[in-house]
């Protein structure tokens, strides 16, 4: 038995050296291929990358969004002889490959830039900190530079007109002027005025206040309720110059009561505005740090101005004339710093006005504008409506007024629509008549985009009232509105329900319900 096995071991053997033989000559033997088999499993045979050198590290503000080339950075390059970093500070990323400064033709032309630098550099980190956003420019908008500036000019020139205006006003109110002890009489008398004006003028505020919130004004037109607070502000301030002249009639006290309520007016309009401009500058959620340091320039812009005005003050004299000259070139200051300055606001979201330059522009180029051009064009005078489609358009309006003849009508507008339109639309037949345009109670920012863009595209018909030309521009509607839409996406444009105003106080919408 134990031959047998043997025998049978000898020939396995054989067989296999036979077949590596004829097949590879060159192999090893199995059983040590098995071995190298073995070997190779239990060995970590992972290639490794060899590491490479790190040349530069780019360190690019978390503000910025983006590492564009004309994005400043800080570039740290490895020193090879202590392998420690070296920093160095540049205006952009395309100019990495740059020196930090440029070559000069002489030394002191160096030592002179250098200085300048560290002057500029100094200034920032020990002054301007205290009145910018942090990380600025990185984390506002384009324009905030510009708005900011023409805001502290025209803040100077309020504040220097607002102390000319209350020297003349204590000077008619009896509060200063007597300094004789007989007359402690008239100068109670007059404190006791300013304190009823002053309670009459807050109360006019609040009146003002409680109406306008029931509309949506100050949140559809900032701008244009920046500059009517501005007027208002300046009008007080003129009334309280000329209060001197109505001394003798008693009209003192009637005259600051008003200016007073034009001036809370003024301050609150201005505030209620405030919120919705400096959110267009806040790029990066910091609208808080925005709004803080609007109110420090503020406040260092408040100080400045009534040094100028008292220093204004002792050079008028005691003239009339000298003051309102002085005060009208102030006033006029601080109304085109304020022009200028909203100039720069560009705001993301639409409302009748904006939306008219938006159609208007792409109906006839076919160019969507972005939220700056739009900047640029926009009309914002305060008390003036530049809402020119209202002399055609009429949102909102009662069913009775869209649909005259009854169910008739809202039949022959929704057979000429979709059923699942949000809006109906219709136009009389006569040239002259106006378009009418109401919503659906669910309709959202996009619906009214589209029922006004609707709007836009049956005005261009020859004859708007009829049923074909309804057809026809709703077709065309449905084809275009969708990439319209998406360009104003792109252009960076906000169309949610929420922050879109098309629609005046007293707009209805409307519902159908079936039995």
């Amino acid at each position: 038995m134990r031959s047998l096995a043997i025998q049978v071991w000898r020939r396995t053997v054989d067989s296999t050296l036979t077949i590596q033989k004829r097949c590879r000559p060159h192999c090893l033997p199995w059983y040590r291929q098995l071995g190298s088999l073995q070997r190779l499993l239990s060995t970590d045979t992972t290639i490794k990358p060899t590491p490479r050198p790190i040349l530069q590290v780019k360190e690019f503000p978390s503000a910025s969004g983006s590492s564009n080339d004309d994005t400043p950075c800080v570039i740290y390059t490895v020193d090879e002889t202590t392998n420690q970093w070296k920093k160095q500070v540049i205006a952009s990323s395309s100019t990495t490959t740059k020196k930090s400064l440029l070559d000069l033709q002489s030394t002191n032309d160096a030592s002179k830039d250098h200085w300048s630098k560290k002057l500029q550099h100094s200034f920032h980190e020990h002054f301007l900190q205290h009145f910018l956003p942090a990380r600025y420019p990185y984390s506002v908008t384009d324009g905030y530079a510009k708005f900011t500036l023409y805001s502290v000019a025209a803040s100077v020139a309020g504040s220097a007109g607002m102390v000319l205006s209350t020297q003349t006003l204590l000077l008619a109110v009896g509060v200063v002027g007597s300094y004789d002890a007989s007359l402690s009489a008239p100068i109670m008398a007059g404190a006791l005025n300013w304190v009823l004006k002053d309670g009459i003028g807050q109360l006019g505020g609040v009146i003002f206040a409680s109406r306008m919130g029931q509309h949506k004004h100050f949140d559809a037109n900032p701008k244009q309720w920046r500059m009517t607070a501005a007027v208002a502000l300046d009008m007080a301030s003129l009334l309280e110059i000329l209060s001197p002249l109505f001394v003798t009639t008693g009209m003192v006290l009637p005259i600051a009561c008003v200016a007073n309520v034009l001036k809370n007016i003024g301050f609150l309009t201005a505030s209620a505005s405030r919120a919705a401009i400096h959110q267009s500058f806040a790029s990066s959620g910091n609208l808080a740090d925005v709004t803080a340091k609007a109110g420090s320039q503020s406040m260092a812009a408040g100080l400045v101005g009534t040094a100028l005005g008292i220093s204004l003050s002792k050079l008028l004299g005691q003239d009339a004339n000298n003051f309102v000259l002085g005060f009208c070139v102030l006033s006029l200051t601080h109304l085109t710093c304020n022009y200028l300055s909203l100039k720069s606001v560009a705001l993301s979201y639409l409302n009748s006005h904006r939306l008219d330059i938006l159609l208007t522009e792409y109906m006839t180029t076919g160019k969507v504008l972005s939220p700056k051009e739009v900047a640029e064009k926009e009309e914002y005078l305060p008390l003036v409506s530049v809402e020119r489609c209202n002399d055609w358009l009429l949102i909102g309006s009662p069913l009775e007024i869209v649909c005259p003849c009854g169910p008739d009508d809202i039949h022959q507008i929704t057979s000429a629509m979709a059923l699942d339109t949000p809006y109906l639309l219709n136009a009389g037949q006569d040239d002259n008549e106006k378009i009418h345009l109401t919503y659906h109670v669910a309709a959202t920012g996009d619906d009214l985009l589209r029922g006004v863009f609707h709007a836009y595209l049956l005005r261009q018909r020859d004859n708007a009232g009829s049923k074909k030309d309804l057809v026809s521009s709703f077709q065309q509607t449905q084809s275009t509105f969708p990439s319209f839409l998406n360009a104003l996406h792109r252009q960076g444009w906000n169309t949610a329900s929420e922050v879109t105003s098309l629609e005046p106080s007293r707009a209805v919408r409307w519902q159908i319900e079936q039995q």
